[in-house]
C-alpha cells in the first residue's frame, strides 16, 4: 500500500507539474521603483491547473502565506511570501538547457522550500547552488526581501544566471516563458506578452501593487495599444496579451515590514484583487481560502472565449468576446493595498466575502445575459 500510495503522489506531482507548464508572465519591481515601500513581485498565472487557493502554512524555521494546489498543499507553492517578507514568483521557461528524460522538473516544491529557508536574496542564491533539482529542471524565479534587494534567477538543472534588479536604472524587470540566458532563437509567442509589458511599464516610473493587476487586465498589444477599444465583437487571441485562455490568477507580493500579496483568484477580469497579509495567518477570506472565485473565473473563461468550431488538427481557435470582456472590466473591484494589515480583520474579511458575492452574482448575471443574446 505505501508503494502504490507513494507512486500516486509521483503522478500527481508529474500532472502538477505538467500543468505548470503553461506560460505565464511575472515582474519583479526594486524598492525604488515601487509606491508601497518595498520590493513588488507580480506573477499573471497560466495553467490548465485552477484548482488553488490562498493558504497560511507554518514551519520548522518561516511561516507563510502562498497560493497552493486546494486539494494537494503538500505539493508545494506556486508563489507566496513568508513571516519575514521574503516573497518568491516564477514563470516556466521553454529555452533553457534541460534533459527531459531525468529528474522531475517540478517547481512547486522547490519555492514551498525556499520560503521555508530562506530570509534574503543572498541566502536564496546559496539555497539554489545547494538545491538538488534534477536534469528536467527549468524555470524563471523572481525573489525580493525586506531590505529592498530584488533579482531574476534563470535556472536550470545544473546552472543559474543572476539579475540583480535592484541594479537596473529603471528598477524593473520582466520574464515571460523565456529565459536571456537561453537559446534566444527559441522565444516563442510569449515574447509578444514580454513586450507589451515592456511597453506598458514604460510609461510609469513607480508601481503600486494595484497597477499589476490592472496589467492582467490589460488587452494591451505591443506596437498596437488597447485591443479592446474598437468595435469588433470578437478578437482573434493569439497570446499577444497578458491576459488570455489559460489565466487563472494575478498575484501581486509586496516584500517588507508588513509581507502581503494582492490575490486575483481565477481570471483577472471577472475576479476582484483582494488583499491578505502574512500577519493575519489563518484568517484569509473565505473566497479565497475555498473555491468561489476560481470558480468564477472558469465560468466567466468558457462565456467571454469563443470555440470557432472550425478545427480541422484537433487543435482548437478561441476569440475574445470583447463586449463581454469590457462590460466585466467596468464592474472590476479591487480593495485598497495598505500596508498594515486592519486591526479588526476579522472584520475586514467579512466585509470583503460579503463584497464578493455581491460582484459574483453581477458576473453571473452579465454571463447569462450575454449567453442569451
Amino acid at each position: 500500500m505505501r508503494t502504490l500510495a507513494r507512486v500516486v503522489l509521483m503522478c500527481v506531482m508529474a500532472v502538477f507539474a505538467y500543468s505548470e507548464a503553461a506560460a505565464c508572465t511575472a515582474a519583479v519591481v526594486a524598492a525604488k521603483a515601487s509606491k508601497e515601500g518595498g520590493t513588488i513581485l507580480w506573477k499573471n498565472r497560466e495553467s490548465n491547473s485552477y484548482r488553488t487557493s490562498v493558504r497560511y502554512c507554518t514551519s520548522e524555521k518561516y511561516a507563510y502565506t502562498a497560493v497552493a494546489p486546494t486539494h494537494k498543499p503538500e505539493l508545494g507553492v506556486l508563489c507566496g511570501v513568508n513571516e519575514v517578507g521574503f516573497g518568491i514568483v516564477n514563470t516556466a521557461t521553454r529555452n533553457l538547457p534541460s534533459n527531459d528524460k531525468q529528474g522531475t522538473g517540478s517547481r512547486a516544491p522547490f519555492m514551498r522550500d525556499a520560503l521555508i529557508n530562506c530570509c534574503t536574496v543572498e541566502e536564496f542564491e546559496l539555497f539554489v547552488r545547494n538545491y538538488e533539482r534534477g536534469a528536467k529542471f527549468t524555470t524563471n524565479v523572481g525573489v525580493g526581501d525586506a531590505s529592498g534587494a530584488a533579482a531574476f534567477f534563470e535556472i536550470w538543472g545544473d546552472g543559474y544566471r543572476r539579475y540583480d534588479v535592484d541594479k537596473i536604472e529603471r528598477g524593473y524587470d520582466i520574464r515571460s516563458s523565456f529565459s536571456f540566458a537561453g537559446d534566444m532563437k527559441r522565444l516563442g509567442k510569449s515574447k509578444h506578452r514580454y513586450d507589451a509589458m515592456l511597453e506598458q511599464m514604460a510609461r510609469k516610473r513607480k508601481f503600486s501593487a494595484q497597477d499589476f493587476y490592472d496589467y492582467s487586465c490589460s488587452y494591451y498589444v505591443a506596437g498596437k495599444g488597447d485591443a479592446l477599444k474598437d468595435e469588433k465583437k470578437l478578437m482573434n487571441h493569439r497570446y499577444e496579451t497578458v491576459p488570455h485562455r489559460s489565466t487563472v490568477g494575478s498575484f501581486t507580493i509586496v516584500c517588507g515590514k508588513h509581507p502581503r500579496i494582492l490575490v486575483s483568484m481565477g481570471y483577472p477580469a471577472a475576479c476582484p484583487a483582494i488583499p491578505v497579509w502574512v500577519e493575519a495567518k489563518d484568517n484569509i477570506p473565505q473566497c479565497l481560502s475555498g473555491d468561489a472565485s476560481h470558480r468564477l473565473g472558469r465560468r466567466f473563461i468558457k462565456a467571454a472565449y469563443v470555440d470557432d468550431g472550425k478545427s480541422k488538427s484537433g487543435k482548437r481557435k478561441y476569440y475574445l468576446n470583447k463586449p463581454l470582456v469590457r462590460e466585466a472590466l467596468k464592474m472590476k473591484r479591487s480593495f485598497p493595498m495598505a500596508a498594515k494589515m486592519p486591526k479588526n480583520i476579522e472584520k475586514f474579511n467579512r466585509k470583503v466575502d460579503k463584497a464578493f458575492e455581491k460582484h459574483r452574482s453581477s458576473i453571473d448575471a452579465l454571463i447569462v445575459r450575454y449567453k442569451n443574446n
